[in-house]
């Protein structure tokens, strides 16, 4: 097709008000080539025209014509015939230039634009091709949401469009268009459901395998599951409104056995504590005997402190192999208290002693400079949980201005793309400000792992 004349023939706009003429939408030549609006220096991009044949066409390729997406008979705009039936009527001109949707039963179509020349074919095909838009806008985000891994964000643009369509300034097929919507919207929220339903079903696996460990006695291997368990409830991800109720039960199967795992090491530390008592008391007799006149009865009595000591349980293991040096070598201090180098050995068993004391003064010292590292780290963390709270919280200052924004639009204009890309920030926004909470979460866990390892 020829591209456009300089010369207009038609201008089309939105409906009349009251006082004021209805804003200029564009343009029709003579020969019923169809431009937007104007702008200060260039003339509107051409969107299709009206063929001799009175059909209704895109814009012409290079190569192909452009496609037909109506056609006019006489005074009204309509479907492209079909094989059998004459195709169905949108709208019409009626005798003050104004573009009307079809009659209804009673009432007579909705105003939705006002030529003002003589082109009523390209009046009609105007509103035809802003029908086409609209229903190729669909055709994009559905494309996008049949795609999209998280269909859950569709849903609200998808709902967003079926409040507009209805009241659109176009002429074409409203019924079907607003049938493929709502379809949509079914597919997208029962797509959701089965992901939900199907998140539910994976966490309440765990929590089963959670409750099973929550009983085991197999402390090691049963801490191990359960941290499995937890980062494999990450990687499912939310389960909408029976996240809180699941997660309630779960952190409860965990929380069971490790209180069953702590109160059972508080308990084997209690008496490792009393073993350690009995031991350092034996570390103390077998050591006053170092010093007695009887050395031959001291050395029987040294028997029988080591007898009892093989009676007694572990202690902390922190401290047990310190005292069994320290009774053994005192034992062996009365042993060789008979034997003519008492004084040599007697001299080692205190340089021994001093060098046990001061590794394990090194050894605490350096378990304190450890505590000292990780309650730093503890603090680091909260400072960044805290930097990320304050970002989540002015993103969603963002997500409500922008929503506002979109809300307050006009129709018309740039308004649709407008929306279009403050709906693309908020989604990206949205995304951001989960990914910020699944680093707290994570920087929480960090914590709490953290401190359990300080309270062992």
């Amino acid at each position: 097709m020829n591209s456009m004349g300089d010369q207009k023939d038609t201008d089309l706009h939105k409906p009349d008000g009251i006082i004021l003429q209805g804003e200029k939408l564009g343009h029709a030549d003579r020969e019923s080539h169809i431009r937007r609006r104007d702008g200060l220096i260039f003339k509107g991009e051409e969107i299709g025209y009206v063929d001799r044949q009175k059909n209704i066409r895109r814009r012409d390729g290079i190569i192909f014509k452009g496609e037909v997406v109506g056609q006019v008979k006489g005074t009204a705009a309509h479907a492209k015939d079909g094989i059998l039936f004459d195709g169905e009527q949108w709208g019409y001109v009626d005798d003050d230039g104004n573009i009307r949707q079809r009659d209804g039963i009673i009432f007579r179509g909705r105003v939705i634009g006002k030529m003002r020349g003589h082109n009523k074919e390209a009046a009609l095909g105007f509103y035809v091709l802003r029908f086409k838009e609209l229903a190729h806008r669909f055709e994009r985000l559905e494309q996008e949401a049949r795609r999209a891994d998280h269909k859950g964000k569709y849903i609200g643009k998808v709902r967003h469009m079926l409040s507009y369509v209805p009241q659109y300034d176009g002429l074409g097929d409203f019924d079907g268009l607003i049938r493929r919507l709502k379809q949509l919207e079914d597919d997208l929220v029962s797509e959701v459901e089965r992901n939900q339903r199907s998140k539910v079903a994976a966490k309440e696996a765990l929590i089963q395998e959670a409750e099973r460990w929550s009983y085991s006695s197999e402390w090691k291997t049963a801490a191990a599951e359960l941290k499995s368990s937890q980062a494999r409830w990450k990687e499912v991800g939310g389960a909408g409104t029976d996240e809180d109720a699941l997660w309630q039960r779960f952190r409860s199967a965990c929380d069971r056995f490790f209180e069953r795992r702590t109160a059972y090491f508080d308990a084997l530390d209690r008496q490792r504590a009393h073993n350690a008592a009995q031991k350092e008391q034996l570390c103390s007799t077998a050591e006053s005997l170092r010093y007695s006149d009887d050395l031959k009865a001291a050395a029987g009595r040294v028997k029988d402190l080591q007898t009892r000591w093989k009676t007694i349980g572990p202690a902390p293991k922190d401290v047990d192999d310190r005292l069994w040096n320290r009774f053994r070598h005192a034992c062996d201090e009365v042993f060789a208290a008979a034997h003519r180098d008492w004084e040599r050995r007697h001299a080692e068993y205190e340089a021994r002693k001093a060098e046990r004391e001061r590794k394990h003064e090194e050894w605490e010292r350096k378990q304190q400079e450890w505590r000292d590292k990780m309650h730093d780290t503890i603090r680091a963390k909260r400072e960044h949980a805290s930097r990320l709270r304050e970002s989540i919280e002015h993103d969603e200052g963002n997500i409500s201005r922008w929503r506002d924004t979109i809300y307050n639009l006009r129709p018309g204009g740039r308004s649709d793309e407008i929306r279009d890309s403050l709906e693309d920030k908020i989604s990206d926004v949205e995304d951001r400000v989960r990914s910020k909470e699944q680093k707290i979460r994570e920087i929480e866990n960090d914590i709490d792992d953290i401190e359990a390892r300080l309270r062992r």
